[in-house]
């Protein structure tokens, strides 16, 4: 006779043993299917010449969640575009976070080196705007483009949220050279403000 104790009857299946293994299963098929998503041709950046500016699946999912929740509610910070082509002299993908004047020149004669005489650039309220830049590298032809979509702010600083695009298959493109970019001036009081750029899909 037991007194004083409260028994609970055991449902069977339902132990330790049986919640690891459900949690070992779990942690196999997340493992899978990571694998065979990251081998899936859609979930290949757009940079994949092995350069700089890659897509990763973070950026792609937060860019997917950030519409899922409602993408006009989603704060932005207001932009202009500055200037946005495909014949720059940088060839290399990079992109670049400008803060004064000064700066600002010397962006704008690396990216127009291969004009002359250099146009004189745009001017910028630094006072009340910083410059960002996106630019993709080289190209081996046209029907390339790198747009920036949306700036958004949040507790870690502005996102610049850009999108690579590329000539469809069998469409009739120059075969010259290209290297797009996009500049663009956001508007923002604190020029301090970290920056960080995500490619979207």
């Amino acid at each position: 006779m037991i007194t004083g104790t409260s028994i609970r009857k055991q449902t069977p299946g339902c132990g330790p043993v049986h919640h690891r293994a459900i949690l070992i299963v779990l942690l196999l098929f997340l493992t899978a299917a990571t694998a065979l998503f990251a081998d899936a041709p859609w979930a290949e950046s757009p940079f994949s010449d092995g350069a700089g500016l890659p897509r990763s699946e973070t950026d792609s999912c937060t860019w997917n969640l950030m519409n899922a929740a409602g993408g006009d509610s989603v704060p932005t910070v207001a932009f202009e575009t500055v200037a946005k082509g495909s014949q720059a002299a940088v060839t290399k993908p990079r992109t670049a976070v400008i803060r004064s004047h000064a700066d600002w020149n010397a962006l704008w004669n690396e990216v127009n080196a291969n004009r002359i005489p250099v146009p004189e650039a745009p001017k910028i309220d630094f006072s009340a705007h910083l410059v960002a830049a996106v630019f993709a590298g080289r190209k081996p032809s046209g029907g390339y483009a790198v747009t920036v979509q949306r700036v958004t702010r949040n507790t870690e600083g502005l996102h610049i949220w850009y999108r690579l695009s590329q000539p469809a298959p069998g469409a009739i493109v120059t075969m010259a050279l290209t290297s797009p970019y996009h500049i663009i001036s956001v508007a923002t009081a604190d020029r301090s403000l970290p920056v960080t750029f995500h490619a979207i899909p």
